[in-house]
């Protein structure tokens, strides 16, 4: 049988896609207790709402939430590569998780000015140096939080 609960129930999803299931958690924590957003694009709309709700991770409804945030892209000792033959057709941004990063960097801010601990069971952000932005590199890590 299924378990409805929250927190038996996730939102996951990859680049807009984990935006988007971090949205499901933010408007409806009735329903998504937990989060994993994969190289996710968070807009400063999203991450102003995080910052202005000064309270809500406080409250009962999303008390027992959890979050997995992850990305690629290059860092200083590992650059993505343009290419790569074994993605096939499915190639990805090489860049776009490079792009992304800053945003992310602020989300995790805003999360523990809300009260959530970094590397602890309610905030979990995973690093993946030289991945890429595409299906093959998301497949690879997608057990993960899983």
């Amino acid at each position: 049988p299924t378990k409805a609960s929250p927190g038996n129930t996730y939102a996951l999803g990859s680049s807009m896609g984990g935006s988007i299931s971090y949205l499901a958690s933010f408007w409806r924590p009735d329903v998504f207790g937990n989060v994993c957003a994969l190289s996710p694009m968070f807009e400063p709309q999203t991450i102003a709402a995080v910052m202005a709700s000064n309270t809500m991770y406080k409250q009962p409804d999303f008390e027992e939430q959890r979050f997995y945030i992850d990305n690629g892209g290059s860092t200083d000792d590992t650059h993505v590569p343009v290419f790569d033959a074994r993605d096939g057709d499915e190639g990805g941004y090489w860049w776009l998780d490079t792009q992304f990063q800053p945003g992310i960097d602020v989300m995790l801010w805003a999360l523990q000015q809300q009260g959530l601990t970094l590397d602890s069971p309610r905030l979990c952000f995973r690093k993946f140096p030289g991945a890429r932005h595409n299906e093959r590199a998301w497949r690879r890590r997608v057990g993960q939080p899983l």
